[in-house]
């Protein structure tokens, strides 16, 4: 088979994927944003042209070499709409006139036949797409700081860190007689971005760290296929190729891991959104929340009733020094015997990992199960906010209703 077209469509198809990725991800997080809209839209169109010219190299021409080139010149706007919506300001109307009369132009070229329209078409698409990039790169990083927040300033030079990687791996993209180029490199260029992009995320992530860490998958992914090809002994075409898919293979799976691991902090947020959003009707209606969260498996209150075969004493000593109470606590020395014996029945007759005290009169606790999270620093800091919450919605509603508390 073709190293060419095994190459070239590995990088694409990757390309294309982790574009699908970051639209999912960003949609998910930002639903129905306006800036969000018009990234999807550029990415959108980058992931039809990529898979599109896909197919075209396996044989379907016809109607996806039209809507590959079609979509080609669409990019510039696409970038220059999302980098208008970025920096909160409107692009020189000359870059708006461009950039429309391009899209517009290259639609109507992308109906000529190839035999007709081969090189020059191929030639005025790259220059096209060039000067797009560039411009937007131009546009971003000439930007007034001062009238961006410190977050959006990041974000706007990872963004335009990607345009100016795209530059020089875009030619790489148009092949022309008497070049063999041995892989298109631009899908390489556009995991990078999808990846940046997407550990906009992560507000804790310094740009700095980004950047060390993508130099870090970068170079994993090139050491990988420089052992392949030593140990296969390939020729220099080869090698290319072989290094250009260990690089494209990694990213992916850099952009697809973060998008787990974002959602997996989505779904842990869910102590602060219910801190933020729960029903302070009573303890039971507020700790209801505390149910659906993903990573509690299973609360139950537990009123005089179900605590009435326990020493109460001993449940309001220890409850009174931890309202919080991990499983991993009840064998440190700083309970007796006795106490770790009724500490222990308790959380196995309920099976729960943590206790949290509600109420102090009458004495109520929570039994929840959390072993995943159940050594989390961050988790146990959510979770005994919930706790003090807890009870404060527990003694608003007593003072409320003083004979609740009898």
């Amino acid at each position: 088979m073709n190293g060419y077209l095994v190459a070239d469509s590995f990088v694409s198809i990757a390309a294309a994927s982790g574009l699908l990725v970051l639209i999912a991800a960003l949609r998910r997080r930002h639903p129905g944003e306006g800036l969000v809209v018009r990234l999807s839209f550029g990415l959108g169109v980058l992931a039809v042209m990529l898979a599109s010219r896909v197919l075209v190299w396996w044989g379907a021409r016809f109607p996806f070499n039209t809507l590959t080139l079609t979509a080609a010149g669409l990019v510039p706007l696409a970038a220059l709409l999302f980098c208008e919506g970025l920096l909160r300001r409107h692009a020189p109307k000359a870059f708006k006139w461009v950039a429309t009369a391009g899209a517009l132009v290259f639609a109507i070229l992308a109906w000529l036949p190839t035999s007709w329209a081969y090189p020059w078409r191929t030639i005025a698409l790259l220059v096209f797409q060039l000067a797009g990039f560039l411009a937007m790169a131009w546009l971003l990083l000439a930007r007034d700081r001062t009238s961006l927040s410190a977050l959006e300033n990041r974000s706007a030079d990872r963004i335009a860190l990607s345009l100016l990687l795209i530059l020089p791996l875009l030619a790489t993209d148009f092949r022309f007689p008497g070049f063999p180029i041995p892989v298109r490199l631009a899908g390489i260029a556009i995991l990078a971005f999808c990846w940046l992009a997407q550990g906009l995320g992560r507000g804790q992530r310094a740009h700095r760290d980004s950047v060390r860490a993508f130099v870090a998958y970068c170079a994993s992914a090139l050491a990988a296929g420089g052992a392949v090809v030593l140990i296969a002994g390939l020729d220099a075409t080869t090698s290319i190729q072989v290094l250009a898919v260990c690089c494209a293979a990694v990213l992916l799976g850099a952009i697809v891991n973060d998008a787990f691991e974002l959602r997996a902090e989505e779904q842990r947020r869910g102590m602060l959104r219910l801190l933020a959003q729960g029903d302070l009707a009573d303890a039971d209606a507020f700790l209801g929340g505390l149910r659906r969260h993903a990573q509690i498996d299973g609360l139950l209150i537990l009123r005089e009733a179900e605590l009435g075969d326990f020493d109460r004493t001993v449940l309001e000593d220890v409850f009174a020094r931890h309202p919080l109470l991990r499983s991993g606590q009840v064998g440190t020395p700083e309970f007796d015997e006795g106490t770790r014996e009724q500490l222990d029945s308790l959380m196995q007759r309920y099976g729960a990992s943590h206790l949290m005290r509600v109420s102090i009169r009458p004495l109520t606790l929570a039994a929840l199960n959390m072993p995943v999270l159940a050594d989390a620093p961050i988790a146990q800091a959510e979770l005994a906010a919930v706790q003090r919450m807890a009870q404060l919605v527990a003694e608003r509603r007593r003072q409320l209703d003083p004979a609740e508390g009898t």
